[in-house]
């Protein structure tokens, strides 16, 4: 159940990808991802002690890396897409951008602050990345006739596979510390996640439904009507047609009187 999404995700794949512009999008989608959890992460490591902390300040700083990767990736996939980032000589647009992140992470419903402790935070992590690593995975299998997901995807399967390891690592060590209490927040977890997972699903089911809802409209309102309407305009046509005089026209005396 955990995996549903990233494995649903990965098998229609091929209809992301095919499409230069939906594929530039989820691009996006994936390095606004990475941004807010580089912060996320540097806000937890700035907690913890060394060697802990360096290891998660550079898990953080893949997640930064990660997000330029995106991003140049979906200006080749499909420049018209990101024409906005790319005409900002100024970079004031990515600080925007940055800044808005920053302002989500200090959200109450941000994980370092849904997620207090060590082991829920991490196995949240661990979770998120091996959910990452099964959806790269099947991008990179099915979508192998494209050589960009053949070559870039491997370069970020080996961050997220090391993110998975030490994150596990840190879990399990926090467990044998207090198992009953690290098993209550095992639970709190899966609560956060599967929370998180619905309110995609709801967002997606808006998008589908009003998307439906356009299409009935469409086809059930506006065609229907448009062709009533030019069925009934042929006929007055045809009427006012034959009502029109054929042949010439007399003139009236005054006519000739004022020429």
């Amino acid at each position: 159940m955990i995996y549903l999404r990233e494995t649903v995700a990965g098998l229609i794949s091929p209809w992301v990808v095919l499409s230069p512009t939906r594929f530039a999008r989820q691009l996006q989608q994936f390095a606004a991802t990475e941004l807010y959890t580089h912060y996320d992460i540097a806000e937890v490591a700035e907690r913890q002690p060394s060697p802990l902390r360096e290891e998660m300040h550079r898990h953080a700083n893949d997640e930064l890396r990660h997000h330029g990767i995106f991003l140049d990736w979906a200006r080749k996939v499909a420049p018209y897409v990101t024409a906005g980032a790319a005409d900002d000589p100024s970079g004031s647009r990515s600080r925007l951008e940055r800044e808005e992140v920053r302002a989500l992470v200090a959200q109450p419903a941000a994980p370092h602050r849904r997620l207090p402790t060590l082991f829920e935070y991490m196995t949240y992590i661990f979770l998120s990345e091996s959910r990452a690593v099964l959806q790269f995975k099947l991008y990179q299998w099915i979508n192998r006739y494209d050589r960009r997901c053949r070559e870039w995807i491997p370069r970020l399967l080996a961050d997220e596979t090391r993110h998975v390891g030490y994150s596990a690592r840190v879990a399990r060590e926090e467990f044998r510390r207090a198992p009953w209490t690290c098993t209550k927040g095992f639970f709190r977890v899966l609560g956060y996640i599967l929370r998180q997972d619905l309110l995609d699903l709801l967002r997606l089911v808006q998008i589908l439904g009003s998307g439906l809802v356009t299409g009935l409209l469409y086809y059930g309102v506006v065609t229907p009507y448009g062709l009533v309407k030019r069925a009934f305009g042929g006929v007055r046509r045809g009427r006012l047609r034959r009502a029109a005089p054929t042949g010439p026209v007399a003139l009236d005396d005054a006519f000739w009187s004022r020429s």
